[in-house]
């Protein structure tokens, strides 16, 4: 019986030509592509990785040593296999100073990676939620200069709208 309320439940959401759920059955019957990764069994060459914890708890840390990794293509936390590309840096949480402190820190030598000379109010998406031209531009620059990786520190300072509203 249980079968039967999920096949519905997939078919009553079906839409022309595509739905928008798999049952569980149909999903362990795909045969997706190997994944790719740009740090093995970490985080994946395509899409979206977020790194959320409390603050202070050193997510910027971690996003910089993996640019470490990942611009050079030695091991990340000498362990974990890298990809080595380009990386785009985003960050408005931190000032420069404070970024490149870290950088150094961390033995980052200065290669492999764009920061932008981004003006204070910048965002990424509009009050609709539309992308602003800034973002269509800082795509252009990635497609551009080969980046395969982007940090962005942190997200809610790019985005318009309020992080804690349910309608944002």
């Amino acid at each position: 019986m249980a079968e039967n309320k999920t096949q519905e439940l997939s078919d009553d959401l079906a839409v022309p030509e595509q739905k928008l759920f798999y049952t569980a059955e149909e999903f362990m019957a795909i045969e997706y592509p190997p994944v790719q990764w740009l740090i093995e069994g970490i985080l994946p060459r395509v899409g979206f990785t977020i790194l959320v914890g409390d603050p202070g708890t050193g997510k910027s840390l971690l996003a910089l040593d993996m640019l470490n990794s990942v611009t050079t293509g030695y091991k990340w936390m000498g362990q974990f296999r890298v990809e080595k590309t380009k990386v785009l840096l985003l960050d408005r949480e931190n000032p420069h100073g404070v970024v490149q402190g870290r950088m150094k820190g961390l033995g980052i030598r200065g290669e492999g990676f764009l920061i932008p000379c981004l003006p204070d109010e910048i965002e990424l998406t509009d009050s609709r939620g539309e992308v602003t031209e800034i973002a269509r531009k800082l795509g252009e620059v990635a497609t551009n200069n080969e980046i395969g990786m982007v940090i962005i520190d942190s997200m809610i300072d790019f985005i318009k709208g309020d992080e804690n509203s349910s309608q944002d």
